[in-house]
């Protein structure tokens, strides 16, 4: 008998863990049931799937604030460079020795490349996901929250300048040489030149796409003109004296300087033209106007219609500093013989003439400096007339806007 009872015990346990298996096996079939796909359950979890799949989608295209024209930027750089054209004065062909560097992207996909070296850009057309995505990524950086300038106390002859478009508008920050570029400033130029690496059909320079004027952003400066519309050339009035105007004496100091330093390089020293000076005056005081240095996108056809067309080699230098005290512009000299690009145009034996523009914003507390070269060896004594004199300029109707910056230097380029 007391054998018999472990052995009853044992089949009490073994019947028992029969029917827990049993009651297992019943709860997953049950739970099978209830989850097929005509259930109740089911369908409700697909739909809320469905849902939560539709938002995301919808969310994703509401993120695409590209601009609704196909022309319109989406993306642009711009880095400022000396000007040097040359010209076959037999056949009136140009060549760009150095320009301005531009890249920019449109919402059409257009691609355009120029590095200011040559006559010709690279330029190709992306694919609108790769365009969408590109934007995408660019307004991850939150570019809004740069200021629209980035400066620094000393002389500076040259900048950077970076521009989003939207469908509300377009945000730009410009940083001056020696100042700090925000990291979200170097991963936005990095993208974009990225996709320029990528390029390799070439166009001739007068070929390239254009570009829509984009508007500023509404919630940073609440106006609505376009850029061409801002920079409608303005008539100033003259005068005998004033608070701000041009200083013959620090033109005095750019002209002497030059050719004490050609002298000692050993290279001849160039004659004063009042005709390029006057282009040289009237460029700083636009750049005065617009708040930032960049190059005159329309040298070229003012020296043939104010000057003469008989030039062979033409040449800029822009520069400003945050000072209007007496050693401003050997500020700005100084910084130019620094600046390899700049200096070269300085000591370039290929120049004979030059004019120097310098205007004086007591206003801002700027000083603008131009200088202006040319080659000019059968030329009508225009080059040599006594320029007009301006005194106080009116800059009221300042628009110091990077944005506006930007689309300026691209234009005639």
């Amino acid at each position: 008998m007391a054998t018999r009872k472990p052995t009853g015990k044992k089949k009490l346990v073994t019947s028992k863990s029969r029917k827990i298996t049993k009651n297992s096996s019943q709860k997953v079939k049950l739970a099978s049931s209830n989850w097929s796909l005509q259930s109740p359950r089911a369908l409700i979890f697909i739909s809320l799937f469905a849902v939560v799949g539709i938002i995301a989608l919808v969310r994703s295209f509401a993120r695409n604030d590209l601009p609704s024209e196909p022309d319109a930027l989406v993306a642009a750089y711009i880095v400022t460079k000396p000007i040097s054209v040359s010209r076959d004065v037999n056949t009136g062909s140009t060549t760009y020795n150095s320009y301005p560097g531009s890249y920019y992207l449109l919402v059409d996909g257009t691609l355009v490349c120029d590095d200011g070296t040559s006559d010709t850009v690279r330029q190709d057309t992306l694919k609108k996901g790769e365009v969408t995505k590109l934007h995408n990524e660019l307004k991850q950086l939150n570019f809004e929250a740069l200021p629209n300038e980035i400066a620094t106390t000393t002389a500076s002859v040259s900048n950077e300048g970076f521009l989003i478009g939207s469908s509300a508008g377009a945000k730009g920050t410009v940083v001056y040489t020696g100042a700090e570029k925000p990291e979200a400033f170097n991963q936005a130029k990095t993208k974009l030149l990225a996709k320029c690496n990528e390029v390799t059909k070439k166009e001739n320079r007068t070929n390239r796409r254009i570009y829509k004027q984009p508007k500023l952003t509404s919630s940073k400066s609440g106006l609505s003109e376009t850029f061409s519309a801002l920079f409608t050339n303005k008539v100033f009035a003259s005068s005998s004296g004033g608070t701000q105007g041009h200083d013959q004496s620090d033109e005095d100091v750019q002209y002497y300087k030059i050719n004490e330093h050609r002298g000692g390089h050993g290279v001849q020293n160039m004659a004063r033209s009042y005709c390029l000076a006057n282009i040289a005056r009237n460029w700083a005081v636009e750049m005065a106007r617009a708040g930032y240095i960049y190059h005159n996108p329309n040298l070229k056809p003012q020296v043939d219609a104010q000057c003469n067309t008989g030039w062979s080699i033409i040449g800029e230098n822009v520069g400003t500093v945050g000072s209007a005290d007496s050693d401003s512009s050997s500020s700005v000299f100084n910084a130019f013989i620094a600046s390899p690009a700049h200096h070269a145009n300085i000591d370039d034996a290929r120049f004979n003439q030059n004019g120097v523009g310098v205007y004086v914003d007591k206003g801002t507390n700027k000083t603008w400096i131009v200088q202006v070269f040319g080659n000019c060896t059968n030329c009508t004594p225009e080059w040599t007339t006594q320029p007009n004199r301006v005194g106080e300029i009116s800059l009221e109707s300042r628009f110091p806007t990077p944005v506006a910056y930007i689309t300026k230097t691209f234009t005639s380029l």
